[in-house]
């Protein structure tokens, strides 16, 4: 195995010790660089004073300003809400539910915590149920005074309201059964008698269809088609007419001034 010594420890060493550059390798060892570059770092560090929670900490880099990951992120909310004008937007807000001190991280938030958050709701529910007491009575009046009924689908009992148009008794396959017998019923009522065009059989429908079955569709369809090619060719052979006569009022008129010296070709 080769060996190099190294120029900072004199200890003579394996070449895998060493950085390599171009093939040779390069003095200092690996252990001496780390050693240097350690060094160079604690002679770096200074004190600086954190901007968010003004507690002093030691780093080697003269750019951190922050402590901790905590405040870093702090500092970065400040940043955010900085105002047009140049100055920071507090950070410090006081909780509306407990009246206690705390660093929010969205502008309109009003709570320190989801605790605070779900007692408010519960004393804002309180308010609004003594201010609308009367309303409250009276719905529940209107609930209470109640009416039996038998489903129409099960037979069970049920109770209703005075106003209500319930015919079932809440059930989901009640519910969708009395869907689906509604819907059968409507269908029922829209079926219309007609008669096919193209049979002449009276059918029940229920779109706007003039047909009761494919074969007469294509029947009238192939029945217009020709009516119309008909009504087309009379329309041309009219306007062929119609073009003649005029040039032949044309040609009439076009001798007539020839003859009367009017008009020199």
């Amino acid at each position: 195995m080769i060996r190099k010594k190294c120029g900072k420890c004199s200890i003579t060493k394996l070449t895998s010790e060493f950085y390599v550059y171009r093939g040779r390798p390069q003095s200092p060892c690996k252990s001496c660089r780390s050693n240097e570059q350690k060094n160079r770092l604690n002679k770096l560090k200074t004190t600086h004073v954190c901007a968010v929670c003004a507690l002093p900490f030691v780093t080697s880099r003269s750019y951190q300003k922050t402590c901790s990951t905590k405040c870093r992120h702090q500092f970065e909310l400040n940043k955010k809400y900085k105002s047009y004008s140049g100055k920071n937007r507090p950070t410090l807000t006081t909780c509306k539910s407990c009246g206690e001190t705390y660093h929010f991280d969205k502008t309109h938030q009003k709570y320190c915590s989801k605790q605070c958050q779900e007692l408010a709701r519960k004393v804002r529910n309180k308010i609004w149920t003594k201010a609308n007491r009367e309303h409250i009575n009276r719905l529940s009046r209107l609930r209470h005074n109640t009416i039996e009924a038998f489903c129409v689908i099960c037979d069970k009992q049920f109770f209703k309201s005075n106003s209500s148009r319930r015919v079932t008794c809440g059930e989901v396959g009640c519910r969708r059964a009395r869907a689906a017998l509604n819907a059968k019923l409507w269908k029922d009522l829209q079926r219309q008698p007609f008669a096919c065009r193209g049979c002449g059989k009276t059918f029940f429908r229920l779109s706007s269809t003039t047909a009761c079955s494919g074969e007469c569709k294509k029947l009238i369809r192939l029945r217009d088609h020709r009516k119309w090619r008909a009504l087309n060719v009379q329309k041309g052979r009219a306007n062929s007419i119609k073009q003649q006569r005029k040039d032949r009022a044309i040609l009439k008129a076009a001798k007539a001034l020839i003859n009367e010296g009017k008009l020199v070709i």
